[in-house]
């Protein structure tokens, strides 16, 4: 709700992503503001093609903005990687990635929606009241369109916005989850299911197949063979789903 920064940074990852021609990711960094989606827009409109992954480090901004950015995320199929920060409306940009993962180092916090204190307080406590919970009402339907449980959303709205809520890795992936509900069907539909969790901690423990750990070389083959059809298969689908969403790009702006 209004501010006078300038809003986010928003940028290629690596110093020659901008001019390379591979798969490439973004970076969202700093208070968002209204105007930080076109300016996420242009930067892929001038590339060409959609990125993998948006990198967010935010404490937070424009709420109404977090909401158009968070919904262009998840149409657009892009994955969500958090830098060392992500509170207050950035949890509204995060939670929007149909892959979205954390990490122990990461602050990820929410809290509940709340307007300037210089536009709040001309307000009579009537007005004050009406627009809170209108502002309430909006961000917590939009965090149950991104599949968030109904008693999340309750206990975000509880938490005052001079407070944060801070959510672990371990937490966030039980309750919430790294990859939205209907993009892990989809996912299911189109490539089947990679490994079962044993089978990935497996492989993961050989470094990918690159030592044994005791295990024999077939079933390494087995778990590196079913790895990699996996991932070859899910990019196929996800390269041709963005080309799409590339073409319609226009109806962002």
């Amino acid at each position: 709700m209004p501010s006078t920064s300038f809003g986010a940074d928003i940028g290629f990852l690596g110093w020659d992503a901008e001019k390379s021609k591979d798969s490439y990711s973004l970076t969202l960094d700093g208070e968002i503001e209204r105007g930080d989606l076109q300016k996420l827009l242009m930067k892929i409109k001038k590339k060409g093609y959609m990125p993998h992954i948006l990198i967010l480090t935010s404490p937070g901004g424009d709420v109404d903005e977090a909401i158009n950015i968070g919904r262009f995320i998840r149409e657009s199929l892009i994955y969500i990687l958090p830098g060392y920060q992500c509170l207050s409306s950035c949890f509204l940009v995060f939670v929007a990635g149909v892959d979205r993962r954390t990490g122990s180092l990461v602050e990820l916090g929410a809290h509940r929606p709340y307007y300037d204190p210089s536009y709040f307080k001309d307000l009579t406590p009537k007005q004050a009241e009406k627009k809170q919970r209108k502002a309430m009402e909006d961000v917590s339907a939009y965090l149950r369109e991104m599949g968030v449980a109904q008693h999340i959303v309750d206990k975000i709205m509880n938490v005052p916005s001079n407070k944060l809520w801070m959510m672990s890795s371990e937490w966030y992936r039980e309750n919430i989850g790294f990859q939205s509900a209907g993009f892990g069907e989809w996912v299911r539909a189109n490539c089947g299911e990679a490994l079962t969790d044993q089978e990935y901690r497996d492989l993961a423990s050989t470094d990918y197949g690159k030592k044994s750990n005791g295990f024999s070389r077939g079933y390494i083959t087995y778990l590196k063979s079913n790895w990699q059809n996996y991932n070859r298969c899910l990019s196929d689908k996800l390269d041709k789903a963005r080309k799409e969403i590339f073409n319609n790009l226009h109806y962002f702006f």
